[in-house]
């Protein structure tokens, strides 16, 4: 399994440093949001019903505020972009609503080789 988490623009500022979040503490030089950071959740069904939600919960939690978009679908991977194509996906998230974060959780279903 793949599990990438990418942050381009997020700050975590009402964060406290915590078991759950050591590098709050850290977080020194981010711009502050005006408004609460755009996550947007891809991946299979290890997304959708275990890592997602369990984002979420933590999230709520450590109180931080946050729009999360789960978009993850079951039995899809990249290996079979003919069932459902995740690189098309993602560009059209992109272009629709800009996420600050994107988690990806890809890979339990690709047990067949990757084409290149």
């Amino acid at each position: 399994m793949i599990l990438i988490g990418a942050v381009s623009a997020w700050c975590p500022s009402t964060a406290s440093a915590s078991e759950d979040f050591p590098l709050a503490r850290s977080q020194k030089k981010c711009r502050k949001m005006e408004t609460a950071p755009h996550i947007v959740a891809v991946g299979s069904s290890t997304m959708r019903g275990t890592l997602g939600p369990m984002l979420k919960r933590l999230l709520k939690k450590q109180k931080f505020q946050f729009r999360l978009d789960n978009r993850a679908k079951s039995s899809t991977g990249l290996a079979r972009p003919d069932f459902y194509d995740w690189h098309a996906e993602a560009q059209k998230i992109a272009d629709a609503g800009r996420p600050d974060i994107w988690l990806v959780s890809l890979g339990t279903n690709d047990y067949q080789a990757v084409r290149v």
